[in-house]
């Protein structure tokens, strides 16, 4: 036998065991946990954010299998509640994360720094030379944001992943999925979670912030649909509620003239609802809930009278796109 062709029968196998085992470490599958604790070594995760949540979330988790287990520095350990901030993810690890805030199950709550920074100021009040007051109230509606997305997933951790098994891939992706009756009942509940867990000054911090998420939404999309404005004629605070109140249509399609009824785009997912619509849900479980806060239970009826559903209603983006509810 030639020599050459014998040195590459012997060889070839060993360069075939080679390339196997690489396609072998390529191809196993990469835990979450391994991953966080990647992106933990790569400054991926933003350590300080992280730690913010992880104080927020002492509230939520006093009394049940989580108090005293926050971990927010090192890789998910079992048994804690473990919450990061994703502040970049170079190697798409949690593609399914942008623009959101998730529980994914393994007693993992993930959130887009992104996310975070600008739903929490969507309500802000930026005005040049602004008096302290409004400082104190962008900081009344940063906490209550902060909470309600904390609050919400820690929410799904306890109510919904009693047994370990929860996973995001169970999830329905379409509405049509006969399980998103399911999967938004539980979103309902961690909802209702959020409101359970809060102090008094807290209730009425998230009282003040859904108030004004309904009415700067309502304004937004009035303005959109419309052309004008509803306050163009009424431009004092109480006259805008008198407005709202008096305007009880129960009308089912886009009014043709000038209605005051304003369309809100439903969720494509059909699981979650537009956030305007979980804020009148939320203050109607504020105001069974904690009665110092409770206010005339005509008010809500009132003021939803004006809101409805649309697929081609008002869409004010994802919060990533820098969309503030508000007006600058």
């Amino acid at each position: 036998m030639n020599r050459r062709l014998a040195a590459v029968i012997a060889i070839v196998p060993l360069v075939v065991i080679v390339v196997a085992a690489r396609l072998a470490h390529v191809q196993r599958p990469v835990s979450v946990e391994q991953s966080i604790a990647r992106y933990l070594k790569q400054s991926n995760i933003d350590l300080r954010a992280s730690d913010n949540l992880g104080a927020m979330a002492v509230p939520f988790v006093d009394g049940s299998r989580f108090a005293g287990k926050i971990n927010t520095r090192s890789a998910p350990i079992p048994g804690y509640l473990n919450l990061y901030v994703i502040a970049a993810d170079p190697d798409h690890e949690f593609g399914f994360l942008r623009c959101n805030c998730a529980y994914i199950g393994h007693s993992i709550v993930l959130c887009d720094k992104r996310f975070l920074e600008t739903f929490t100021t969507a309500l802000r009040y930026a005005q040049p030379d602004q008096p302290q007051v409004l400082e104190q109230v962008n900081r009344a509606f940063s906490t209550f944001l902060t909470n309600w997305l904390v609050g919400h997933e820690i929410g799904h951790a306890t109510l919904h992943d009693l047994d370990g098994r929860f996973v995001m891939s169970s999830r329905p992706v379409w509405p049509w999925q006969s399980n998103t009756v399911v999967w938004k009942q539980r979103e309902n509940e961690a909802d209702n979670f959020v409101i359970d867990h809060l102090s008094q000054d807290s209730a009425q911090r998230a009282n003040f912030t859904l108030t004004n998420i309904m009415f700067q939404t309502y304004h937004r999309a009035y303005v959109e649909q419309h052309q004008d404005s509803p306050f163009s004629r009424s431009p004092s605070l109480w006259q805008r509620i008198e407005h709202l109140l008096n305007s009880q249509s129960t009308v089912q399609s886009p009014p043709t003239n000038s209605g005051s009824v304003v369309y809100i785009r439903d969720s494509w997912d059909g699981i979650h609802d537009p956030w305007v619509f979980r804020a009148f849900r939320m203050s109607g479980a504020l105001n069974d809930r904690v009665p110092a806060v409770a206010g005339d239970p005509g008010f809500l009826q009132g003021l939803s009278a004006n809101f409805a559903l649309s697929t081609n209603g008002y869409d004010p983006g994802t919060f990533c796109d820098g969309v503030a509810l508000r007006e600058p």
